[in-house]
C-alpha cells in the first residue's frame, strides 16, 4: 500500500549541523519531490530524511536516511529532469541499516 501523506526533508548534511533546504509530503501513491539550492562555496552533501510510522506504534516517529549522490546535483536552480534521482520503491515497513527514532524533526 503506497504510504501517503509521510514526511520528507531535504538536508545539507553539515559537519556541525544540518541545513534543511526543502520538505513535503508523500502523494497519495507515496512519490514525493524535493528540490534545495545551497550557495556556499564548500561541496554539498545531500541527504532525505522519511519519517514514517508504517507499522511502528512507538510514541515518536521512524526515521530513514538516504545520501543523494554527487552525480544527482546540479548547478542550475529548481527542478532538472536530467539530473532526478529515483530513490525507487522502499518498504516502510521493513527495517533499515541506519534507522532511528526521532520526536523533533
Amino acid at each position: 500500500m503506497p504510504a501517503s501523506d509521510v514526511l520528507v526533508k531535504l538536508y545539507e548534511d553539515g559537519t556541525i549541523y544540518d541545513t534543511k533546504l526543502d520538505s513535503t509530503r508523500t502523494y497519495p501513491d507515496g512519490t514525493f519531490r524535493v528540490a534545495g539550492q545551497y550557495t556556499k562555496i564548500f561541496d554539498m552533501y545531500p541527504k532525505i530524511n522519511i519519517y514514517h510510522s508504517c507499522m511502528h506504534y512507538g510514541l515518536c516517529d521512524k526515521k530513514i536516511t538516504i545520501e543523494i549522490p554527487q552525480e544527482a546535483i546540479s548547478d542550475r536552480f529548481g527542478y532538472d529532469m536530467e539530473s532526478n534521482f529515483d530513490i525507487g520503491t522502499l518498504n516502510l515497513a521493513d527495517g533499515f541499516s541506519g534507522e532511528s527514532s526521532d520526536c523533533i524533526h
